[in-house]
């Protein structure tokens, strides 16, 4: 296992309006649009740093310097990254003191990326309500796909009760952030951008019941869905005394059928249609496995080719022998999970 030592830093710009977080040598990251204090800052340098490591599909060690101290109650999140990568990650944290997350607002904030998770939540389960915060991220830091979203986010809310954020980022080197990996980062850097405006941040969380305890995902996928985790949240929401709301954690085809009621398509190939229908092959995972659902829906046998996919480790639904019986009970309504930090 490698190991490399980094320095986090940070200091104000854009005449105190923004503040800028440097991960010494391998990028920079901004975050403006947001009420964020001194007191912030060494959370979300961390959080940064973690961007770093997690970008790997190596074995690789990181220790994370910086000349003021850091968060010791990060110290059992990054414990977690070496526990789920089995060994091959590993994070550590130097010069770390008992700092306090700064925030006394008990605003409700809801996280909306303008994706159909997002939609549920505010929809569905009808969590909105006139006095919350409406909070969408926008930038590279977070995942590209995320910039074109901000239409859906102002169709459902008031634009005046929006807020509007940039989290940015310039690489320096050749670790960078892959999209397929997003989610290792992704809820994690939203969360805690959104408690600098309030106590409870709802979120539509990964809906994948198997995170739950992460037995039931292949290998590997603990790492890649840890910030999805209940474990991990729970960490987190402790280290910010804040709440976290998150959708319930029900079957695939649940969400499923809820996209179908919608008409609308959630894919991981954003530069890519995929018509799994005509080339199962070349289509993403996500859209096999939604396929694959819309036959058993409707009765239909499946192909020797669909039903490799469906008994594969890059299936993603339900568990094959569940797939019937869950669809039967899609109709059933969920109560969000909260997960309490205070």
């Amino acid at each position: 296992m490698s190991t490399e030592t980094i320095n986090v830093s940070w200091h104000s710009i854009q005449d105190g309006q923004a503040w800028s977080i440097h991960v010494f040598p391998h990028r920079t990251f901004t975050v403006s649009g947001l009420p964020i204090v001194k007191g912030h800052l060494p959370f979300i340098a961390v959080l940064c740093s973690m961007n770093v490591l997690l970008g790997q599909d190596q074995e690789m060690h990181v220790s994370v310097t910086s000349e003021h101290p850091v968060p010791e109650s990060f110290v059992p999140i990054c414990e977690l990254i070496n526990e789920v990568s089995d060994g091959r990650l590993s994070m550590k944290l130097e010069n770390t003191a008992p700092l306090q997350w700064s925030s006394d607002d008990y605003t409700t904030v809801i996280l909306d990326s303008g994706g159909k998770d997002s939609r549920y939540l505010v929809e569905e389960l009808s969590i909105e309500g006139i006095d919350n915060e409406i909070l969408f991220v926008k930038g590279a830091a977070i995942a590209g796909e995320y910039r074109t979203e901000l239409q859906n986010v102002l169709s459902r809310h008031s634009k005046k009760r929006v807020r509007i954020a940039e989290f940015d980022c310039w690489d320096y080197s050749s670790i960078g952030l892959r999209f397929q990996n997003r989610s290792r980062w992704k809820s994690l850097s939203l969360i805690l951008l959104a408690s600098t405006i309030g106590r409870m941040v709802c979120v539509g969380i990964n809906h994948d019941s198997r995170l739950i305890d992460g037995t039931g995902l292949p290998d590997g996928d603990r790492l890649r869905y840890f910030s999805d985790s209940p474990v991990t949240l729970a960490l987190l929401s402790k280290a910010l005394s804040i709440d976290i709301m998150i959708s319930p954690p029900e079957s695939y085809c649940y969400f499923h059928a809820i996209e179908k009621g919608w008409k609308t398509r959630s894919c991981f190939s954003p530069d890519v249609v995929c018509i799994p229908a005509n080339d199962f092959t070349n289509s993403c995972d996500k859209c096999r496995t939604l396929h694959i659902y819309d036959k058993i829906s409707d009765g239909h046998g499946l192909m020797p080719n669909e039903m490799q996919f469906l008994e594969s480790s890059n299936w993603m639904g339900d568990h094959p022998d569940e797939v019937e019986r869950n669809y039967q009970a899609k109709g059933l309504r969920m109560n969000p999970t909260i997960i309490r930090g205070r």
